[in-house]
């Protein structure tokens, strides 16, 4: 349990350390190296994972495309979704090359 909350810590400080540092404009991602865009990617990609286990919780009055939505175009996230599915379909092709 220790070990769960210890990179929650961790990812929760880098979380800090990104919305001091948001990207305002697609020109500001341009000026990020790998390392930076690595972080974001792993941090948005945990704080969607919390919004979905959320869903149930969220407005009753929305529909639930319309909350996927909402979860998916939050702040600068549309650009870590697009990274996150290149480099998913990158591991499936390798993946289809080896069989």
């Amino acid at each position: 349990m220790d070990k769960i909350e210890s990179q929650n810590n961790r990812l929760q400080e880098l979380s800090d350390d990104t919305t001091n540092n948001y990207i305002s404009n697609k020109a500001d991602f341009l000026k990020l190296n790998l390392y930076q865009i690595y972080n974001n990617l792993i941090i948005n990609l945990v704080d969607m994972l919390e919004d979905f286990l959320q869903l149930g919780i969220m407005d009753l009055n929305e529909t639930l495309p319309h909350k996927i939505i909402k979860i998916l175009s939050k702040k600068d996230r549309p650009i870590y979704v697009g990274i996150f599915m290149m480099v998913l379909s990158l591991i499936f092709y390798f993946v289809e090359l080896t069989n």
